[in-house]
């Protein structure tokens, strides 16, 4: 399967995280690069516009809920104290529905969904996929990181920072 059939076929299923560091470096636009069909639960979408601190952040999040598909999902076939309300629906709604990617920076669900062969994308995936489809540079990729960890407080590891540096090859 070729890199345009499996965007066409593919389907990604946003969390929180991922929408709030991505609108906060102005790459929401970008999602649509990456995945053509971009699905939110309503629970997100709440969670979301309950979020925004910002009215240009509040604006911008708002034109991406717009923009998406809205799913309201209530079943919660996962239990976990670990997890969310909003964390055992996205899990639960990617298992009933086997193309479904979940867009997630939250280790909890990435583990999870591994453990149930979900498929995840965080946003150094996020990024990877737009230096391959020539959206951003590496560069823009490595400046746009430092950002989100210098003022934005992106928390990732030392070890998957410097696995992010090797994919970058700079």
């Amino acid at each position: 399967m070729t890199s345009k059939q499996l965007k066409k076929n593919s389907i990604a299923l946003c969390d929180a995280c991922v929408v709030i560091f991505l609108s906060k470096i102005d790459y929401l636009n970008y999602l649509k690069d990456v995945y053509e069909n971009i699905k939110l639960l309503s629970c997100v979408a709440d969670e979301l516009s309950h979020y925004t601190k910002t009215p240009d952040e509040k604006n911008k999040i708002h034109k991406f809920i717009s923009s998406v598909e809205l799913v309201k999902y209530n079943k919660e076939s996962l239990s976990s104290a670990a997890l969310s309300s909003t964390d055992r629906k996205i899990l639960s709604y990617a298992t009933e529905n086997p193309l479904v990617f979940i867009l997630t920076d939250d280790n909890i669900i990435r583990k999870i969904a591994l453990a149930e062969n979900i498929s995840v994308l965080g946003t150094l995936g996020i990024f990877l996929k737009l230096i391959k489809q020539g959206a951003i540079s590496k560069n823009e990729a490595l400046r746009d990181l430092n950002i989100l960890i210098n003022k934005h407080k992106f928390r990732i590891s030392i070890e998957v920072y410097s696995r992010f540096l090797n994919h970058l090859k700079i």
